[in-house]
């Protein structure tokens, strides 16, 4: 029987970060390191090293995959390519895919912007004595800013009186379940306002 083996050298023996000595038993030690210059979707190896007081050392070689800062424009990059500054298929109002829903849109719900699908959209929906809406909110999209509000008459808009919470979800979003009582109103329409944050 052949077995394949693959043996990775690490050149580097920099230490990056030292912990506290003097540790004993089993303890949880949440350890960070700013890293600049890497490329995303590369995965890189480092090194971790336990050092005891008759000076035997142990270690354990462990890798992670880079991740570009989330953005709207690495979201460009990744679905539109070649396309991305060509603001009539990539640009935020801009809808490709002829479905009526905007890029910006697309991003903030995590849809993708390339298929024609209100799959995926804000839901209302109409409980005893309130409306409500359920809608995604993509966690990695830290520059945009999400407003439910709710109107009287498609005019005036307001998110007093809205209350929100994570009724589900997964890794990459948030299911967000909003609400305002229905009393006081005829009618009352709700929409989700996405705008881009500040830099």
């Amino acid at each position: 029987e052949m077995i394949n083996n693959t043996i990775r050298r690490i050149t580097s023996t920099t230490v990056a970060v030292e912990v506290a000595p003097g540790l004993t038993g089993t303890t949880a030690l949440p350890i960070s390191l700013p890293l600049t210059g890497l490329n995303p979707g590369s995965t890189y190896y480092y090194r971790a090293v336990a050092t005891n007081d008759g000076g035997t050392s142990l270690g354990q070689i462990l890798n992670f995959t880079a991740m570009a800062t989330p953005s709207f424009a690495t979201w460009q990059m990744f679905f539109f390519g070649a396309n991305t500054s060509n603001p009539l298929i990539a640009g935020p109002d801009a809808n490709p895919c002829k479905d009526g829903v905007s890029n910006l849109l697309k991003y903030a719900f995590g849809l993708d912007p390339n298929i024609n699908s209100v799959a995926g959209l804000p839901v209302l929906g109409l409980g005893s004595g309130s409306v409500s809406l359920t809608y995604n909110r993509v966690l990695a999209a830290t520059d945009l800013v999400y407003t439910v509000e709710w109107s009287p008459d498609l005019t005036i808009w307001s998110s007093t009186g809205i209350t929100q919470q994570v009724v589900g979800g997964d890794i990459t979003s948030n299911r967000i379940l909003a609400s305002i009582p229905t009393a006081g109103n005829f009618a009352k329409f709700m929409r989700v306002k996405v705008t881009k944050a500040n830099p």
